[in-house]
């Protein structure tokens, strides 16, 4: 039967009745939006057995016709003289020397497409079709292209014979083989392809004719060659060539073998791949869980948390172990058949044991302080659920940090403005270095802005490090580590618990809990006003200076989790709420308006209500925000 595969429709033994319209739609995205769907018409017809036939045409002189089974002299090729049983060679021919817009007419006459022409085959017959054609445009066919192609880790070499051959010997030697750019291959360029070869690839397409036959092929190695040299390798390095590393030794990024060296206990990191030794955030904020932590294949920290944690993090508690580590409350075996989640708090939670949440709530967890989650719905229902989202993470990092700039602060009081300030990618880090005593923040590019309700309940993500000015390290300054600004005019700041050390690497994990932030007169917030800020993302800002004077800031990566409907291999969004929307809203926590409505932000509770177009009756649609009729 038929199967989705990666999104895309296969259906194997494919039948005439499997004929019909077919619909594609993105999940996720309501079907009143553009493009939400396509519409495709499928017609399966019998297939027409058609004999194979067995018949090689000398490639260079000669041509098939049509009935695939004769061959003819090319020069006979609209001759005006039939040489084919069923006339094809008179086929396509010009009439009163004229041929068709796309094609070319030979000298002989005959017409051929004009992408025919200058691809290195004589079409024409005549090889008129081969004549002034000049130097080969980048976009057009390769007149000269490999024999053999070995491909390594590092490099490709190529093999090129000047003759149509019928068997061919690559010599494995400096100067035989040459690279992309046509010139030869140094001696180490073709040990190091030998030594880390993935493909070896062989031309059999000489010509048209489809027919190729490969008889065999077979690679000479030799203990004793006098083309192969025996080195006394320098520490670290083993094989003939050195071109290995010993035990104990591993190549970095630039080819060279470097002592494996593990990073301290309490941190990470990988000298093989630059990254640097970093201390554990294990949730971080100053506080630690683990017995250390590691990099795992995808280059994302994962502590070794103690027993009762879990999470990448240890940011929650384990199974049978309550707690909460964010808020530095350690995760301890409970002393009562109570769910302490739920526990002496008031509220949502109830039951017996406190261990269900009330109606307008969802989630039992230890991150809340009234121990369930409240429904938001944007203010217009009170009925939600746990999403089924998954986990996951968008990333700014190596030379996608050229998206993130650089902004003085500027404050008078009643405004705030960021002028951008020069930065410069050096490697994977993102580098300022000039003494200032302006307070600098990283602003994030677009990938972090917009709607992120989805990333409520996980973690905003930054490494960094900056360089005070001589004599300026004690001089800190008291600003934001982080502002968060809507387009709704709301701004809202975290403050780390705990100092960043200058000249260092330092991690940073920001939980995307209301608890831990704030506005700019310092209140906590809700839950409702950090969801509202989370709805419209106009910009991010990190805190580059931490300093009055600061010589150089430094920034490595920055990530944000969000949620997604595909499975992951990561934890459920359960912190996402998916609430039941009126029939004016749309969206996860109803903060879009349906089609057919537009945004009053007159009244309403927070974002404003949905009420219908007014479009004097010439149209239900309009936009969802400016109410321009469409």
């Amino acid at each position: 039967g038929a199967s989705d595969v990666n999104g895309r429709l296969e259906i194997p033994n494919i039948r005439i009745e499997d004929s019909g319209d077919y619909v594609c739609q993105a999940i996720g995205f309501s079907n009143h939006i553009p493009g939400q769907s396509v519409h495709v018409s499928l017609i399966v017809e019998q297939h027409k057995f058609i004999p194979e036939t067995h018949v090689f045409c000398n490639a260079y002189n000669e041509s098939t016709c049509m009935d695939g089974i004769t061959c003819i002299d090319r020069n006979f090729i609209c001759d005006g003289r039939p040489q084919c049983p069923d006339s094809s060679d008179e086929f396509s021919c010009s009439i009163n020397k004229k041929c068709q817009p796309n094609q070319f007419m030979c000298r002989n006459g005959k017409c051929v497409a004009k992408f025919w022409r200058c691809d290195g085959e004589n079409d024409c017959g005549d090889n008129s079709d081969e004549e002034s054609c000049g130097q080969t445009p980048v976009s057009g066919p390769c007149k000269n292209s490999a024999d053999v192609i070995l491909v390594g880790k590092r490099y490709s070499l190529f093999y090129y014979n000047n003759e149509l051959p019928s068997s061919i010997s690559v010599l494995l030697y400096p100067g035989k083989l040459l690279k992309a750019n046509n010139m030869p291959a140094t001696t180490e360029e073709v040990i190091y392809t030998l030594s880390e070869l993935t493909n070896i690839l062989v031309k059999i397409s000489y010509s048209r004719q489809t027919n190729v036959i490969l008889s065999e092929m077979s690679i000479n190695s030799a203990d004793t060659n006098v083309f192969k040299e025996l080195c006394s390798c320098p520490p670290g390095y083993s094989g003939s060539s050195c071109e290995k590393c010993e035990p104990g030794y591993s190549k970095n990024r630039n080819g060279k073998c470097i002592a494996v060296q593990e990073c301290p206990a309490g941190t990470y990191g990988d000298l093989t791949r630059d990254i640097p030794c970093t201390e554990c955030a294990c949730p971080g904020n100053g506080r630690n869980y683990a017995d250390g932590c590691r990099l795992d294949d995808y280059g994302q920290v994962v502590c070794n948390c103690r027993r009762g944690y879990t999470g990448r993090r240890c940011e929650i508690c384990d199974s049978g172990y309550i707690g909460n580590p964010l808020n530095g409350i350690e995760c301890e075996i409970p002393r009562s058949q109570c769910n302490m989640d739920g526990t002496l708090r008031i509220n949502p939670d109830e039951g017996a044991k406190c261990d269900r949440c009330k109606p307008s709530s969802f989630f039992l967890n230890s991150n809340s302080e009234s121990g369930c989650i409240n429904c938001f719905c944007s203010g217009v229902s009170s009925e939600c659920r746990s999403s089924s989202l998954y986990r996951d993470t968008i990333y700014s990092r190596g030379s996608n940090l050229n998206d993130i700039k650089l902004s003085t602060f500027l404050a008078d009081g009643i405004t705030t403005h960021y002028n951008s300030v020069q930065s410069v990618l050096r490697g994977a880090e993102l580098t300022h270095s000039r003494d200032t005593n302006d307070l600098l923040y990283w602003k994030l590019p677009d990938l972090f802005l917009n709607n992120k309700v989805k990333s409520y309940g996980g973690f905003l993500n930054y490494t960094l490090r900056y360089a005070p000015s001589q004599g300026g390290a004690m001089s800190k300054n008291a600003a934001a580590d982080v502002i968060i600004k809507s387009a709704n005019e709301i701004e809202i700041q975290h403050f780390r618990r705990t100092p960043l050390s200058a000249g260092q690497s330092s991690s940073y994990s920001i939980p995307l809990f209301e608890q831990l932030w704030q506005r700019k007169d310092r209140v906590v917030i809700n839950r409702e006003y950090f969801l509202m800020a989370l709805s419209n993302i106009e910009a991010i800002y990190i805190k580059a200076t931490y300093t009055t004077t600061t010589s150089e800031v430094v920034l490595n990566e920055v990530s944000m989790d969000i949620a997604i409907e595909n499975f992951t291999g990561r934890e459920q969004a359960y912190e996402v709420e998916e609430c039941v929307c009126p029939e004016e809203y749309v969206g996860l926590s109803c903060e879009y308006c349906a089609p057919g409505y537009t945004r009053n932000y007159e009244s309403g509770l927070y974002l404003g209500s949905c009420e219908p177009c007014s479009c004097n009756g010439n149209s239900n649609e309009c936009d969802s925000e400016t109410g321009v009729c469409q």
